[in-house]
């Protein structure tokens, strides 16, 4: 069996990186295309008409060319020297948090690793601290500010 065709694979890729059904990918178009002709694109039966490289190209923010071009996948060591790279930015733009310092979110769940999983644990428990009253008399105040 031949190989699929690249517009086939990145529609795929596409669509699963999304976390979409191909109906829900076909649905964001906005009508302009059909599940069927989603299905025959991905299964490499058929490819898109340069309208509907269009209107996928609208619809989920990628270049036309990108259906077509082979472009490497990033391994493993380039995402660790990219991560590596923001965590120096982060480091000369903002202080770093204090050693053993809590780096759960506001919504309590683990922040992401490194010196950025820090800085938005950080991010998120200033502001709810800015939108939670210390004490009753606060509370009041803040009631009143807003009526």
């Amino acid at each position: 069996m031949p190989d699929k065709p690249r517009v086939a694979e990145r529609l795929i890729q596409l669509r699963e990186d999304l976390g979409l059904s191909q109906e829900e990918a076909a649905a964001r178009t906005e009508g302009a295309i059909k599940l069927r002709q989603w299905q025959r694109w991905e299964s490499g039966e058929s490819e898109p008409y340069k309208r509907n490289l269009a209107k996928l190209s609208e619809t989920f923010g990628i270049p036309i060319a990108e259906f077509f071009e082979d472009r490497p996948q990033l391994d493993q060591t380039q995402l660790d020297r990219i991560e590596q790279k923001l965590d120096d930015l982060i480091a000369a733009i903002a202080p770093t948090r204090p050693e053993g310092a809590d780096t759960r979110t506001a919504a309590g769940t683990p922040a992401p690793g490194g010196e950025l999983g820090r800085r938005l644990a950080e991010s998120d428990s200033s502001e709810q601290s800015q939108q939670q009253p210390d004490s009753p008399e606060e509370h009041d105040d803040q009631r009143r500010t807003a009526a």
